[in-house]
């Protein structure tokens, strides 16, 4: 019911008189239901916390008498927040399994129809801004009436800028160039003349940044129906490789993550790697103990930044489900990575420095790697546990994922080698995150109804994430020093002359 405090609900007197009467009512599907205690705070049930889930609904009626109700559903069923010894009771499970059939005055009806819940992230009613994450300098420069920090986008806005964290640990040299990857300004050749004959000294330290100012790099464009997301151009006075992006302001649990968008290509025509990585990916909506998952027997990493001295904990609120995008070679089997390397001799023998490549690694040439991880934050309770490539079956297909290092690694990470000029070369393609509680599968395609999977993962392998996640999409500089298996170093690429755009067309969750 609209107030979920209520159980069973009685009707007006019906006169015995073997007329039909119409009884008419109506409830309301809400957040936290059950008014569980960690989705509190300071007395207040913030139902944001526990938001109701899309998928598919079944109904169930349930019609008896004061006297049957009494003697014969225990009040955990009358009343959802209630608990059978320190569990929650499923009233399906009850009404059709549990309870006799011998019982006189109480009646049970499911419905056929089934009510589909679907979250269409509305792109028009723009981008909004948390002012919080930027100072008064940064803040309201590029506002406009479809970004920035009103109160009508505050109440309408499905979507926020993304602004990460980027630690200046991760500094990198950067080569000091300026270039067009996407014209050949700068191509395979260039690259390596770059990567062993600039050294250090010559070299400018820079970290990947976030947004430098609010509603600068992103933005809703009614006249297109579109967002755009922008890595901004480099001059010699201000030298960027900037991440843009967005990301979702509402959490769910669960569901099919679906994004149409045109994001950049990775790729120019003789392969050159543009330093960007495409991201779709899932993160945990907060590190507080609301948001936790549940118990693993054998304990959880405690957080990303967590190194392996720390102690385990039973439960975190640190979870990710990616899709990242770049030049990379695949994990398994694992002897196709790292790829080639080739010890430098001289500058002017242009063979002792230029790689050449092995015929494998030809047939890959135009092709990025769609990588998806799971972060399981190391937890050892599935059966199949373990460090290194290992195969899980779905769909008549092996789809193989890869531990790395020990088996005390964070996360799992399977994907697919697929040609840059179809993913991104296409007027659209098609991204989806389908994650179950059970059981998380990754497709893309170019169509909805046209999507193969590149990623399968179960927990019989690994724990599959039951917390609540928002959903960023960006186009990241990656510091490659941590993602093993890149083809090219991010210190070695140029800052980018031009502009990066990335379109995003749809987002939907179902």
């Amino acid at each position: 019911w609209s107030d979920s405090t209520i159980g069973f609900k009685k009707s007006n007197l019906v006169p015995n008189d073997g007329e039909y009467h119409l009884i008419t009512d109506s409830f309301k599907i809400v957040g936290n239901p059950r008014f569980e205690e960690r989705y509190y705070s300071n007395g207040n049930n913030d139902k944001w916390k526990r938001n109701p889930r899309v998928g598919q609904y079944e109904f169930m009626l349930v019609v008896c008498t004061d006297e049957t109700i009494y003697k014969e559903v225990p009040q955990a069923l009358q009343n959802i927040h209630l608990k059978n010894e320190n569990h929650y009771v499923n009233p399906f499970d009850f009404f059709k399994f549990r309870i006799s059939d011998d019982i006189k005055d109480l009646a049970v009806f499911g419905t056929e129809s089934k009510l589909k819940i679907v979250a269409n992230l509305t792109l028009k009613n723009g981008v909004y801004i948390d002012s919080s994450s930027y100072t008064s300098k940064e803040k309201s420069k590029y506002f406009c009436e479809t970004c920035g920090a009103t109160l009508q986008l505050h109440k309408s806005a499905c979507f926020e800028q993304f602004k990460p964290f980027v630690s200046p640990e991760n500094s990198f040299d950067n080569i000091p160039l300026i270039a067009d990857i996407e014209t050949e300004e700068f191509n395979r050749t260039d690259y390596y003349w770059y990567k062993n004959f600039i050294p250090t000294e010559e070299r400018i330290r820079t970290i990947a940044l976030g947004p430098r100012y609010a509603c600068e790099t992103v933005n809703y464009l009614p006249e297109k129906k579109l967002i755009s997301i922008i890595n901004p151009a480099s001059k010699d006075s201000d030298l960027r490789k900037e991440i843009s992006g967005i990301k979702t302001r509402h959490g769910f649990t669960y569901g099919k993550y679906q994004v149409k968008c045109k994001l950049t290509k990775l790729l120019n025509s003789s392969h050159m790697w543009n330093g960007i990585t495409n991201a779709i990916w899932l993160l945990g909506q907060s590190t507080d103990p609301w948001n936790a998952r549940r118990i693993c027997k054998n304990g959880f990493i405690p957080e990303y930044m967590a190194d392996s001295k720390t102690p385990l904990v039973a439960t975190t609120s640190y979870s990710e489900i990616d899709f990242e995008i770049i030049k990379a070679q695949g994990y398994c089997p694992s002897n196709t990575y790292p790829p080639f390397f080739r010890q430098t001799t001289s500058k002017k023998q242009i063979t002792s420095w230029l790689p050449i490549l092995n015929e494998e690694f030809k047939a890959d040439d135009g092709k990025v790697h769609i990588t998806c991880t799971n972060w399981d934050m190391g937890c050892k309770d599935p059966s199949r546990y373990k460090a290194g490539c290992v195969p899980t079956q779905y769909g008549g297909s092996v789809f193989e994922s890869f531990r790395y290092g020990t088996e005390n690694s964070r996360g799992v990470t399977g994907g697919s080698m697929e040609y840059d000029s179809v993913l991104f070369g296409s007027p659209y393609f098609y991204f989806e995150i389908d994650w179950q509680p059970n059981q998380i599968i990754w497709r893309v395609g170019p169509e909805k109804n046209n999507m193969h999977v590149v990623c399968y993962m179960d927990s019989s392998y690994t724990t599959v994430p039951n917390n609540q996640m928002l959903l960023i999409i960006d186009q990241e500089f990656h510091n490659t020093k941590w993602w093993n298996g890149a083809i090219y170093d991010q210190w070695n690429i140029p800052f980018p002359a031009k502009d990066i755009e990335g379109l995003i067309y749809e987002v939907t969750i179902e």
